[in-house]
């Protein structure tokens, strides 16, 4: 059973992490990348809170999650703004997997670092 249970997939993005993701999301987003560290600009829907749940290479983050994830692997924010997802893992390929039920949440740029 899935940590999570929304409606239908947004869909898997693309390498080109170059590109602006302006998408609502209500389901989940799925990224490949080689990086130590990943970041997402979001913004909340309508009701001005969203929580979004991180997995890494499909397991509950927990030791690698970025200081705006919490101990339950769930990032939660009220405002936009970059939120920092990922941290020092090794660089080497991994998968990054976002869910979230929040209606009308915003994903925009990814960033990734060392």
């Amino acid at each position: 059973m899935p940590i999570y249970q929304c409606a239908a997939p947004v869909g898997l993005l693309t390498r080109d992490m170059k590109a602006r993701i302006a998408a609502a999301i209500s389901g989940e987003i799925v990224v490949p990348f080689v990086a130590g560290e990943v970041n997402l600009v979001m913004q909340p829907g309508p009701s001005g809170h969203a929580a979004v749940t991180v997995l890494l290479d499909g397991k509950p983050i927990v030791d690698a999650r970025g200081t705006d994830v919490g101990a339950d692997g769930v990032a939660r924010f009220d405002r936009a703004g970059m939120i920092r997802l990922v941290a020092g893992v090794p660089q080497r390929r991994h998968v990054l997997t976002l869910a979230s039920c929040d209606p009308g949440l915003r994903a925009y740029v990814f960033t990734f670092g060392p």
